[in-house]
């Protein structure tokens, strides 16, 4: 929303001046200033990224011309830093395990003390979300549930700051679910007594699950 001052009396022209802190600055990145004989309107959007909540004092001294008084007005912008998600060093944003193996994605915040998370098409069974803002961290985990076939588990988590109401963007990922090796018997007797020189039955085993390959011991 735009900050507007009228100028009034005899006024006819005023400056803008920042603070961070107590400290002279320029202008946040994004906002502007436009001034006119009328008023003064302080607008814009913040294109800055920035790692930690920031508030920018300003004073608007309105003046005459050719005359030496002045009238002073002061306000504020507090811009709140942007939460981010990232993965940590050790994780992936395409996690391969077998059903019932531990899930453990982990993520590194900043800024942040809430979330959502959006699971794409399917939604895991067991799977929970950890966020602990203490540590800057935040993990997904859980045991993989049985599956019938190879299963992709896509995810969307959006970073969110509860107190400045900023959003951040969101990063997604994926779990795959590959399923346990199935070899189930379909066709003849797998235990057999054949006479010398004597031509056995087809034993036939099928493949299950997400096998792919045997072995013969």
């Amino acid at each position: 929303t735009p900050i507007v001052y009228q100028l009034k009396g005899g006024s006819d022209d005023a400056t803008v001046s920042w603070f961070v802190n107590g400290v002279a600055s320029s202008a946040p990145s994004g906002i502007v200033v436009v001034t006119n004989t009328n008023s003064v309107e302080i607008s814009g959007l913040s294109d800055v990224v920035y790692p930690n909540d920031v508030v920018y004092d300003f004073e608007v001294t309105a003046s005459t011309l050719g005359c030496t008084s002045t009238t002073t007005e002061t306000g504020s912008i507090s811009i709140g830093a942007t939460p981010t998600i990232s993965f940590d060093a050790g994780s992936t944003n395409d996690l391969v395990v077998c059903e019932t193996d531990l899930i453990e994605v982990n993520f590194e915040i900043s800024n942040t003390d809430d979330y959502t998370i959006n699971w794409l098409d399917n939604q895991p069974v067991g799977i929970v979300v950890n966020l602990d803002s203490s540590t800057n961290t935040l993990s997904l985990a859980g045991t993989a549930q049985p599956v019938t076939e190879s299963t992709v588990f896509s995810y969307s988590i959006e970073p969110i700051n509860t107190t400045t109401g900023c959003v951040g963007t969101p990063i997604t990922g994926q779990v795959t679910v590959n399923a346990d090796s199935e070899l189930t018997l379909s066709t003849g007797n797998n235990i057999q007594s054949v006479c010398e020189g004597a031509s056995m039955a087809r034993i036939q085993y099928t493949l299950g699950g997400d096998a792919t390959d045997v072995l013969l011991e």
